[in-house]
Formats: structure tokens, C-alpha cells, sequence
């Protein structure tokens, strides 16, 4: 299935800082990152985002969020917020493994990706 576009992406996988983006054919047509709490600076990520592309809520067409391995916290604060945008909007909600879309983008140069994660666990995809 095509994703929708323009489709708004957000990132909490890091912890104290969300990064989002707004996709459009093959190309960011705005990207911004803020420092703090996920749950804290996901409405004005969002809304700086809206303005840089200038577009309106009623302009996107789909929604994603990065499903880690990252902070389950921050994660799991921007999925709540997308899911309820979602429903509100009657906007599809997609996800992406974030090692796996590291893994797709480097397509041909290496066989997988490797993270270390919390605790000192490593994450392969």
C-alpha cells in the first residue's frame, strides 16, 4: 500500500529529543528536532513543522512514528498522541522499525544494522 502524502513522521526513539519531519513525493519538505520530554514538546514539534511547510492539519494525508528500539517512554508518549490526531483526523497510522529503515537505506552497502540499546543489549536487523 502507498503511503499517503504528505505524511507527518516523528522519531521519540532518543531520549530527550523527538525529531519529525513532513515527507512529500521523494523529498523532507520540513524537518526539526527539539530537546525535552517527548510527551512535552510533541504538540509544538508538530505545529513548528505545520507552519515550516505551511500547511494546515487538513493538509496531511497520513501519519507514521518511528516503533523503535529507542525510549519506551518517549515512544510509547508520541503513539498516544498520533493515535488520538489519527482517529480525530480519520488519518492513517503507520509505523517503521527504526533499524530496519537504517537497514533499507543502506540497501546493497552492508547485510544488517547493529545498535547497542539499553543496558548494553544489542539490537540487529
Amino acid at each position: 500500500m502507498p503511503v499517503p502524502l504528505p505524511c507527518l513522521c516523528l522519531d521519540a526513539s532518543a531520549r530527550d529529543r523527538l525529531r519529525g519531519g513532513l515527507w512529500v513525493e521523494d523529498r523532507w519538505l520540513a524537518e526539526l528536532q527539539l530537546e525535552g520530554a517527548a510527551a512535552e514538546v510533541v504538540a509544538p514539534l508538530v505545529e513548528s513543522l505545520l507552519d515550516l511547510a505551511g500547511l494546515g492539519w487538513d493538509g496531511l494525508r497520513a501519519l507514521a512514528l518511528n516503533q523503535g528500539p529507542g525510549s519506551v517512554l518517549g515512544i510509547r508518549a508520541v503513539a498516544v498522541s498520533l493515535r488520538a490526531w489519527s482517529v480525530l483526523g480519520d488519518l492513517p497510522l503507520l509505523g517503521w522499525p527504526g533499524l530496519l529503515a537504517a537497514a533499507w537505506a543502506a540497501a546493497g552497502t552492508c547485510d544488517g544494522v547493529v545498535a547497542e540499546g539499553r543496558a548494553g543489549r544489542w539490537v540487529v536487523q
